[in-house]
């Protein structure tokens, strides 16, 4: 879709057929290609939407994908991708990280991976994530707690916890992808069929 009330109107939509099955929710857009988590493997997948083709391909070293277990708490996906100001991030847990939440920056031309950082939280305790500003924040699993907020932010280039506790409401009670537009400088959610969009004060 072209523009919000396109998709609200399901207007004028235009298709893609992608070379190979995908998996999850966690895709993004960036810079006029669609980036994507290829099924039953660690490939991540550049679709460039203006020549229809795969422009670049790479492998997440040790991502886990056949785990029973899924990235989150809820079971859709074991890759999230992010976007932010630095470029493409990769969210995901691998065998080697006892559970905890791995994220990977990728080259946005290439996929070559320039930097990875194992953080100290526990996939299963977040509800989603996304990252802005280099940060990485997790909303509370909905399972742990009635009330959810985004509890949990991790500085990917220093490496440290940030104290964090930002209220974060969920109207219908299902988020199941939760992405940051950093031209527009909002998140955008998909929650139980719903398209929702929050704002942010930096």
């Amino acid at each position: 879709y072209k523009t919000l009330d396109d998709v609200k109107w399901r207007r004028d939509p235009t298709s893609y057929e992608l070379p190979n099955y995908y998996e999850g929710t966690g895709h993004v857009v960036y810079n006029g290609s669609l980036f994507y988590h290829a099924a039953g493997s660690r490939t991540i997948v550049k679709y460039d939407l203006a020549s229809r083709k795969v422009s670049a391909t790479t492998n997440i070293p040790k991502l886990g994908y056949r785990s029973p277990k899924y990235l989150y708490k809820y079971d859709y996906s074991y890759v999230d991708l992010a976007v932010d100001e630095h470029g493409v991030w990769v969210i995901y847990a691998s065998p080697e990280s006892d559970g905890n939440i791995v994220v990977a920056l990728l080259d946005a031309k290439t996929l070559r991976v320039v930097r990875t950082v194992m953080t100290n939280h526990m996939k299963n305790s977040a509800g989603e994530a996304f990252v802005t500003c280099g940060v990485l924040y997790a909303t509370r699993s909905p399972y742990e707690s009635d009330t959810n907020k985004i509890d949990y932010a991790y500085d990917l280039f220093t490496e440290k916890e940030l104290d964090v506790g930002v209220p974060f409401q969920t109207a219908h009670g299902m988020l199941v992808m939760l992405s940051y537009n950093p031209r527009e400088q909002v998140l955008y959610g998909w929650d139980k069929g719903y398209l929702v969009r929050y704002s942010l004060n930096f």
